[in-house]
């Protein structure tokens, strides 16, 4: 088994973030966290903001 340690600021940033972050629009994160490809946290109420979910995002880049 192999084990990887990512260290992150915290586990979870907002997609203004994430767009700073990774250079793409809003447009294309918002539609990967709709297919899947970027995890983010489960809202309680629709209103409440979308949080990526950076542990998950990087354990499934190591399951690449």
């Amino acid at each position: 088994m192999k084990v990887i340690q990512i260290a992150t600021e915290s586990s979870y940033c907002t997609i203004k973030e994430y767009k700073r972050r990774s250079g793409m629009s809003e447009k294309t994160i918002r539609r990967r966290i709709k297919d899947g490809r970027i995890p983010i946290m489960r809202k309680q109420k629709p209103a409440e903001l979308t949080l990526i979910n950076l542990t998950k995002l990087a354990q499934m880049a190591s399951e690449d």
